[in-house]
């Protein structure tokens, strides 16, 4: 069984971001910041603090559980 990779998003810049969510956009939207910023339509703040590893997901899920009420 394969281990997940992971990533120590800590010092990570605006760069090393966009690069890898060019070459690695499992590990790109597995960043918690930038999947909730997705969910959202808003634009992905760089500028972020990432405090834990990221973990990579083989897979991306957009499912919200949160209901909008109007």
């Amino acid at each position: 069984e394969k281990t997940p990779r992971t990533l120590d998003a800590q010092h990570l810049t605006s760069a090393d971001l966009s690069s890898l969510k060019e070459n690695d956009p499992f590990m790109y939207y597995s960043i918690p910041a930038v999947r909730q910023a997705v969910m959202k339509g808003r634009v992905v703040d760089f500028d972020v603090e990432l405090n834990e590893p990221v973990k990579r997901c083989s897979a991306i899920s957009f499912e919200n559980d949160e209901i909008d009420e109007e």
